[in-house]
C-alpha cells in the first residue's frame, strides 16, 4: 500500500516552533496596536494554509524645505482694558511684519487668547494687574526665511518663540517610497525563509501597514526661545538666527503574508 506523504512544512515545524510563532504573532499584533513594528520578525502564521508572515521596515531621508514657527505675544497692565489694548497693538505689529515678508495670510493664524488677573497672594489674593497672551502660528514659512523671521518677529512685538519645526513638502512622496521599500524588504526575508524551508514562495495574500507616527512629519528643533534670551545674545542689529534643519527620517513598517508551496519530496 502506498503511504500518504505528509506535507513537509507540517513535519518541519515542531511544537516549540509553533509556540514561538504564536508568541511572535501576539507580539506583532500588540505592536500593530501601539503603532510600532517588531524588528525583523519572520514567522509561520498558519501551517495548514502554508502562509509565511514577515515584518518589513525601511526608512528614507528627506531635506526639509518648510518651517512652522510659533510665537507668543504677552502683555501686562494695571487694568484688563489697557492690557488688551497693548496686546492688540503688539499683535498687529507682529502680523504687519509677517505680511510684509510676503507670507500668505492663510498661513498665519492667531489662537489661544487668554486674559487673566495677576494676584498678590501675600496680601489676601489682591489683584495687582492683568496679563494677556496670544499665540501666532506661521504654518508654511520658506525655510530660507526662517532665521530672519524668528529674529525680527521678536523685535516686532513677540515675547517668545514657542517652537520652530522643520517640515518637508515632499513628505508624502518620501513615505510612499519608504513603503515600497518596506514591502521589498519583507519579500526578501520571506524568499530566504522559503528557500531554507524547502518551499516555493507564492504571491502576497495580505498586507498590513503600521500607522506612521504623525509627529515624524516634523522635527522640532527650537522651543521656549524668549525675547529676553534673544536680548542677552544679540543687539537690535543682529544677523538672522542660524537655521540648520538637517534631514528628516521617514519610516514605513508593514506586515506581509505570503502563500507558500512545499517543493520537497
Amino acid at each position: 500500500m502506498k503511504k500518504q506523504r505528509i506535507p513537509y512544512i507540517q513535519t518541519f515545524v515542531s511544537i516549540a516552533a509553533l509556540a514561538a510563532a504564536a508568541l511572535a504573532a501576539c507580539a506583532a499584533r500588540d505592536a500593530s496596536q501601539s503603532g510600532t513594528a517588531p524588528a525583523s520578525t519572520v514567522q509561520v502564521k498558519n501551517v495548514d494554509s502554508h502562509v509565511i508572515t514577515v515584518a518589513g521596515s525601511q526608512e528614507v531621508y528627506v531635506v526639509p524645505d518648510i518651517a512652522q514657527l510659533v510665537f507668543r505675544v504677552t502683555t501686562e497692565a494695571q487694568t484688563a482694558q489697557e492690557c488688551q489694548q497693548k496686546n492688540t497693538e503688539n499683535l498687529q505689529q507682529v502680523l504687519s511684519y509677517l505680511k510684509s515678508q510676503g507670507l500668505e495670510e492663510t498661513s498665519i493664524q492667531t489662537s489661544n487668547y487668554s486674559l487673566e488677573p495677576m494676584y498678590d497672594w501675600n496680601n489676601g489674593r489682591t489683584i495687582t494687574g492683568y496679563e494677556m497672551s496670544t499665540r501666532v502660528t506661521v504654518s508654511q514659512a520658506p525655510l530660507e526665511q526662517a532665521g530672519t523671521l524668528v529674529t525680527n518677529v521678536v523685535q516686532n512685538g513677540a515675547n517668545e518663540v514657542e517652537s520652530v519645526s522643520y517640515l518637508s513638502s515632499k513628505y508624502d512622496e518620501s513615505y510612499q517610497d519608504a513603503l515600497k521599500k518596506a514591502i521589498e524588504d519583507a519579500k526578501a526575508k520571506a524568499e530566504a525563509m522559503a528557500a531554507a524551508g524547502g518551499c516555493t514562495l507564492g504571491p502576497i495574500v495580505h498586507i498590513e501597514e503600521y500607522a506612521p507616527d504623525t509627529q515624524a512629519r516634523s522635527a522640532s528643533q527650537i522651543s521656549g526661545y524668549t525675547a529676553a534670551k534673544r536680548a542677552e545674545e544679540a543687539n537690535d542689529n543682529a544677523a538672522a538666527m542660524e537655521i540648520m534643519p538637517g534631514q528628516m527620517k521617514v519610516q514605513a513598517q508593514v506586515t506581509v503574508d505570503f502563500s507558500c508551496q512545499n517543493t520537497l519530496p
